[in-house]
């Protein structure tokens, strides 16, 4: 039996696209099939439902070799998606480590600003309550001072008073007339304060070019002179009381200034004030020719400064004082007569 004349069944099994094995058992059918020459139908028929049965076999195990595949690339997926799974939880857990530190961090971070800024906050507070404390402070300092300035004032406006009085009382002693302009000067003597003579008062608007400096009175330079800044007993500079002394606005500002700071004087300043005087005197005659003029005019008078609270520089209350001031001008006065030709 030709292969031509074998039914369309027997065919070889490359036709059908058989595995090897599966086309080597159809070929072995097919020689089987050949031997024995087809002798009857029945045989014929019996090797058709043979090939048949074994292309139904081999389609059955194509599929099942198809399901092992796709059951081996499910499995394989299944197994790449676990293993993305397990990356991803494992990025997860590493993120939220991160955030938990960040967190930390953060509260730490919290906790210290919060701390400082406590702190600070603490510290603001405190420097207010000093500020309130200083401020109330200069409020009461400053009330001190207008009391002390109005006691000044009472004082001030007493001496007035008494100094009127005083001048009636003398006015009537030196036989004078009750009414005209009361001339503090007699044949031997000449009072001086704040009336006539006032050119002879430290108080008296004549500058003086004092150390270099120059001082709106003489009272200011001697004030000034209180308060040096001392170095080794030595005057070395100058101090701020100095510097306030200078600027007062009036002789009686710096009056007041160096009464306030009485404790803050020099040391040795009892033993030198009436020689500083002497030579602010000197510095005031030489440095206005006014001055100079009218202290000659005096002549021989004594004279007497009419201070009724000042028993050192002036006579004082009982006219038995050291009249410091008025000798001082009196030897200013000679002097100058000596070296007048």
């Amino acid at each position: 039996m030709n292969e031509q004349d074998k039914p369309e069944e027997l065919q070889p099994a490359a036709a059908e696209g058989l595995t090897e094995v599966d086309a080597a058992a159809v070929a072995v059918s097919l020689q089987w099939a050949d031997t024995l020459k087809y002798s009857d139908s029945a045989n014929a028929t019996a090797m058709k439902r043979l090939a048949a049965e074994v292309r139904r076999l081999h389609s059955v195990d194509r599929l099942v070799a198809g399901l092992r595949e796709s059951d081996q690339q499910l499995k394989q997926n299944i197994g790449e998606l676990i293993a993305d799974k397990e990356e991803q939880q494992q990025e997860i857990a590493q993120l939220r480590e991160q955030v938990e530190g960040q967190a930390q961090e953060l509260m730490q971070v919290y906790e210290h600003d919060g701390t400082v800024a406590k702190c600070k906050f603490e510290r603001v507070i405190k420097e207010r309550d000093q500020l309130r404390e200083q401020l109330q402070e200069w409020k009461d300092l400053a009330a001190k001072r207008n009391d002390e300035a109005r006691e000044i004032e009472r004082q001030a406006f007493a001496g007035i008073q008494a100094q009127i009085a005083e001048n009636t009382q003398l006015r009537e002693r030196l036989g004078r007339a009750e009414t005209g302009p009361l001339k503090l000067d007699t044949e031997s003597q000449v009072f001086f304060y704040e009336q006539d003579h006032y050119y002879l008062s430290n108080f008296s608007s004549f500058g003086v070019h004092w150390r270099g400096l120059d001082f709106d009175t003489s009272e200011h330079a001697y004030h000034y002179e209180k308060f040096p800044m001392l170095v080794g007993g030595e005057p070395l500079g100058i101090s701020d009381l100095q510097a306030k002394v200078r600027a007062a606005s009036s002789a009686h500002e710096a009056f007041k200034i160096a009464e306030r700071n009485r404790d803050q004087r020099r040391p040795d300043w009892d033993a030198i004030k009436f020689d500083v005087m002497r030579q602010i005197l000197r510095a005031k005659v030489e440095q206005h020719e006014y001055v100079r003029r009218k202290l000659l005019q005096t002549g021989d008078r004594e004279l007497i400064e009419n201070s009724w609270r000042d028993d050192i520089w002036g006579w004082g209350p009982n006219r038995d004082g050291q009249n410091m001031l008025g000798k001082l001008w009196m030897e200013i006065r000679a002097a100058l007569r000596e070296a007048t030709p």
